[in-house]
């Protein structure tokens, strides 16, 4: 077939066009809930899409969103909510630090510098307001040339802003400006006064009043411009404040504690990365529940509705799948617009997956291919216990519990390890729902798995990506994982080698010694290993860069008052890489893991801890 594709950038969902955002946007309950009267704190791994959910929080995106919800629509025409998108950037935030005399304090220039930023970000959000409800095309230009003018005016801007993008230039102007002269006061020691120009002056003093002021003061406008009900919502979803220190998110709360009543404020950030509940009133912290709720991306985001309950004889919930059929189609849509339509389906594009979908069929007959490849790879007792349930009559729920669906995978992968051998190319990762589980409900990684495979479609094939393909994609990807996790400040290195040695201890596990129903494939973390303050940091970044995943996402908490005890798997996406199932296990001790282990002298060159599985792949693959 011909290439039409269009790869999608998908390293950070502020890069992507808003045509590009919507087109693949799906409004899950957590999305609804987050566009509601109340603060929250949103709290989730990288590439969980906690930016995607804010930029179409922001009235641009809500817009593009109504045009194919009617649930948004109805919102849209009656201005219940207006949200106001504000990314808290790297390097202004750090640029805070040159604030260095007693002249201005670094939490005076936090609050300058917010106010002025979401005054910036309500600029785009004005037009787009403007543009949705003022009318006819003269009678929006005409309200955009009030808007700016009056908004031009209380910032002390100057004369000549007719128009917002006037406005939003003088406004980075000023930004621009006020950062000159605050690295001159670092540079020189010179005091404020010193290094503020006569044009700074004025909008200097605008933007260092109370929080929030200059933004309630442009809202209030708008608002009568455009006829607003006093019922509208209007919510500041300010985006990556892990980047924020404690302090700064001290100054934030007492924001939150004193927003005005139809101004809610929406922070997303990584697990562990909201740092306190203390506000600049020490008797008045932030108390969850009663002024904000916490919000966590692994209990919410592929939701599509209420319902969890997950079928007994699958590992996937059904919102599950549609989440990933959803996303699947979206991307497709995007990178193949003139594709046919029947394409965009776990199934079509990826086929069935050995190792994840319902066998109910399978044979497990005494002479059969299963009974065979577990009396080779299973331990006695197990035969014998399984034997025994065999051996029963009437329904075989109990060896259906008890065996065939805890060993299958595991068999198959055992299997899989003896006869793909040389050159012999293995295709057992893959199929719709290892596709989709290795992406771990990470929907950038989703889209970057889909991305890559895309290339290799062959029109009439079935599947359309080659199942050997799809192996090698999913290998490649899981080894620069791995590798890029070495890239991370401060811990990168140590939860490398951590992913290494836990990856391979599960290895030896599943290939050199008998199964049984429980292997191991999870770790358990408790207050002993946590005693190591090393040890805390190393654990808190494999959960916000998604390498560890709580097993129970129910008892999750990542809040200010969180705790690291639990249970945790190894992110699905190593799988491939370590030839692992791709489901959760029995769970051993993190100080175990970590336990030097005791070679026997007959192992020699055996030992897949000095030398892991490799499976190599022809140039096509297939």
């Amino acid at each position: 077939m011909k290439d039409k594709s269009v790869s999608l950038d998908v390293e950070n969902a502020r890069n992507l066009t808003m045509e590009q955002l919507s087109s693949m946007f799906i409004s899950t309950c957590l999305y609804k809930k987050l566009l509601s009267r109340g603060h929250h704190i949103l709290l989730g791994a990288r590439g969980q899409g906690k930016t995607a959910l804010f930029r179409m929080l922001a009235f641009e995106g809500f817009r593009t969103l109504a045009k194919n919800d009617s649930w948004a629509e109805d919102i849209l025409s009656e201005k219940k909510f207006i949200g106001i998108y504000l990314p808290t950037k790297l390097e202004w935030v750090q640029s805070l630090t040159y604030v260095n005399n007693g002249h201005l304090s670094e939490n005076e220039a936090f609050r300058w510098k917010f106010n002025l930023s979401s005054c910036i970000a309500f600029i785009d959000t004005a037009l787009a307001c403007i543009e949705e409800y003022g009318g006819d095309r003269r009678e929006v230009i005409l309200k955009e040339m009030e808007f700016s003018s009056s908004v031009a005016s209380i910032w002390q801007l100057g004369t000549g802003c007719d128009t917002l993008e006037i406005v939003a230039s003088r406004l980075r102007k000023v930004g621009y400006q006020w950062q000159v002269a605050v690295t001159k006061m670092s540079m020189f020691g010179l005091s404020l006064k010193d290094v503020i120009s006569d044009d700074l002056q004025a909008p200097m003093s605008v933007f260092a009043t109370n929080a929030f002021s200059p933004l309630k003061q442009s809202i209030d406008i708008l608002a009568r411009l455009l006829d607003f009900p006093k019922t509208t919502s209007w919510l500041l979803c300010i985006d990556e404040a892990e980047y924020m220190t404690g302090e700064q998110q001290c100054i934030i709360n007492t924001f939150m504690r004193g927003a005005p009543e139809n101004l809610f404020i929406k922070i997303a950030t990584m697990p562990f990365s909201h740092y306190t509940l203390e506000t600049d009133f020490p008797e008045a912290p932030l108390r969850p529940g009663n002024d904000f709720e916490y919000l966590m991306m692994d209990k919410e985001m592929k939701y599509i509705s209420d319902g969890r309950a997950k079928n007994p004889d699958s590992d996937f919930s059904d919102v599950e799948l549609q989440f990933g059929e959803q996303l699947l189609d979206r991307v497709i849509s995007t990178c193949y617009p003139d594709c046919n339509s029947s394409w965009r389906t776990l199934e079509k594009m990826f086929g069935r997956s050995v190792l994840l979908d319902n066998a109910v069929d399978a044979d497990w007959s005494q002479d059969s291919m299963y009974m065979r490849l577990f009396r080779q790879y299973a331990s006695p007792s197990y035969v014998a216990r399984a034997e025994e349930l065999l051996s029963k009559e009437g329904p075989r729920t109990k060896f259906k519990n008890e065996v065939s669906r805890k060993i299958r995978g595991t068999l198959l992968l055992r299997e899989n390890k003896d006869v793909c051998i040389g050159h012999k190319k293995s295709s057992i990762y893959s199929g719709g729902k290892v596709v989709l589980r290795c992406a771990e409900n990470n929907p950038r990684m989703f889209i970057r798995i889909i991305n890559s495979m895309l290339r290799y479609i062959k029109e009439g094939a079935q599947p359309l990506v080659g199942v050997k393909k799809q192996e090698e994609v999913l290998v490649d990807l899981a080894r620069n994982f791995h590798n890029q996790i070495k890239s991370y400040q401060v811990v990168g290195p140590d939860l490398y080698r951590l992913v290494e040695t836990i990856g391979k201890r599960f290895q030896r596990e599943l290939y050199e010694k008998p199964l049984t129903g429980d292997v191991l494939q999870s770790i358990e973390i408790d207050e002993k290993y946590l005693s190591d303050d090393k040890n805390v940091k190393l654990i808190r970044a494999a959960i916000q860069y998604g390498v560890f995943y709580p097993n129970d996402v129910s008892q999750i908490n990542y809040g200010s008052d969180a705790k690291l005890e639990g249970t945790y798997h190894l992110s699905y996406s190593f799988c491939p890489l370590f030839r692992l199932q791709p489901r959760m296990g029995k769970a051993i001790n993190m100080e175990d893991i970590l336990m030097p282990r005791k070679q026997s002298r007959h192992e020699g060159s055996k030992s897949l801890l000095n030398e892991q599985m490799t499976f190599e792949f022809e140039e096509d693959g297939v």
